[in-house]
């Protein structure tokens, strides 16, 4: 028995707008991009699903005729929030393994070589200040 349409639309809405929301929120790409990628599978299930033949156009058709050409103005902009999800991935993507990952690899480098110095610092302090040489006060 197949699922009403109209309600998976609505579920998909609902899952949708959380995505949405946690995105508003996220100011880290490295965050941010996973759920970029969530909500292109969740979009391309749904744009799918409001435009297969039992979708919204043939609900909408259904019960208000006036208002096909608007429902097609809809589903034309499908397309386009698919396009701008796309290049916003793509874009999201090269911060992260381009400038994000160079910003990154050098803080943990420039993290590495400060301790190994305050390391050998203290060291050549603990060294100079405890060793008994053989001189008297």
């Amino acid at each position: 028995m197949s699922k009403n349409p109209r309600a998976s639309i609505e579920e998909d809405h609902d899952a949708i707008k959380e995505v949405l929301g946690r995105m508003q929120t996220i100011t880290d790409p490295q965050v941010l991009l996973p759920v970029l990628n969530e909500l292109r599978g969740a979009l391309s299930e749904h744009f799918a699903r409001e435009e297969e033949p039992e979708g919204m156009h043939e609900i909408v058709a259904s019960m208000a005729p006036n208002s096909v050409a608007s429902l097609q103005n809809i589903l034309a902009e499908h397309e386009v929030f698919t396009q701008r999800l796309d290049r916003l991935i793509e874009e999201t993507r090269a911060c992260v393994e381009g400038p994000q990952a160079g910003i990154l690899r050098e803080t943990a480098e420039l993290t590495e070589s400060l301790h190994d110095h305050e390391e050998r610092e203290t060291a050549l302090f603990t060294d100079a200040v405890f060793t008994d040489l053989g001189r008297s006060s």
